[in-house]
């Protein structure tokens, strides 16, 4: 029941459509919610949301388990990426909420 004026819809892969997506309508964000599927999907995703993330922010991974947890495939493996990339800013998990979702929530940390 969000008014249809508070979001926008933006179709595509997330590698072609993430760079048309209105870069003024969000300055940072607190929960991001990452629904991607695929290792690709993630990697995009991460580096488009990099400028966004504070310290604190809180990243739920919905797929973060696909292929049995495997650290070399999916979400996991452009966590790990993203963590090996960037020196300034990484993912740690996040004990504090690990109750609610066990093992999903991530937070950011900045230096």
């Amino acid at each position: 029941r969000v008014p249809r004026d508070r979001y926008s819809l933006v179709e595509g892969f997330y590698e072609k459509s993430l760079p048309d997506f209105p870069q003024d309508k969000i300055k940072s964000a607190s929960f991001i919610f990452m629904d991607c599927d695929y290792y690709t999907s993630t990697k995009a995703a991460l580096e488009f949301c990099k400028d966004k993330m504070q310290n604190f922010t809180v990243i739920y991974f919905d797929d973060l388990f696909a292929f049995s947890g495997n650290p070399k495939k999916g979400q996991l493996l452009a966590i790990n990426e993203f963590n090996a990339e960037n020196k300034s800013i990484g993912l740690s998990p996040c004990p504090v909420l690990d109750y609610a979702s066990p093992g999903r929530l991530w937070w950011v940390w900045k230096d």
